[in-house]
């Protein structure tokens, strides 16, 4: 699933021009889009969310759903297939399958597409500004991640130490989260 994943985002992101993008994406990325969620849906009605737990590597998973809730606007506001696994991959979380920081950073893409950036997610794809502290580290409580201030926190230590906490984010964000004006 992420060999074919990737063929196809390479595809697109190889599209000059927005149009062409968008042609490419509703052509082929639709379809495919859409048999990846079947998939998925199957393997986790008889298996569980495929993530580290289950087959020892758990990004690839992340960045196909991440994929789907980037497709386009339209596609994404009109989307059922993800808002129906949705409930399933909160469970997933509960019972330790999904780790809740993949989950954040799929969100975050649905959030940006559906808002045209505007409305602030998790804190991984767009930075909060000061304002939006306070949302993005409730959505994230919500998900039992760390707030903002501690993962800055941890970093300064990693900084100080060398020790590397492995810090769920990248490569959207290393390092810090500093807030926008």
């Amino acid at each position: 699933m992420y060999k074919k994943d990737q063929k196809f985002a390479f595809k697109h992101l190889s599209k000059i021009g927005q149009k062409a993008k968008e042609r490419h994406g509703s052509k082929k990325g639709k379809p495919h889009t859409r048999q990846q969620m079947a998939k998925l849906r199957g393997i986790m009605e008889s298996k569980g969310y495929p993530g580290e737990q289950f087959v020892g590597e758990s990004q690839w998973m992340t960045i196909i759903l991440a994929h789907h809730n980037s497709l386009s606007k339209d596609f994404v506001v009109n989307d059922t297939l993800y808002t129906s696994l949705r409930p399933k991959l909160l469970k997933a979380i509960a019972k330790g399958e999904m780790n809740p920081y993949e989950f954040a950073i799929i969100e975050d893409w649905r959030i940006a597409v559906i808002s045209d950036r505007q409305d602030i997610g998790y804190g991984y794809l767009d930075l909060p500004t000061k304002e939006e502290i306070a949302k993005t580290n409730e959505l994230r409580r919500n998900l039992n991640i760390r707030s903002i201030e501690t993962r800055n926190a941890l970093v300064d230590i990693q900084e100080k130490t060398g020790m590397n906490f492995h810090l769920a984010g990248q490569p959207w964000v290393e390092g810090k989260i500093i807030p926008e004006n």
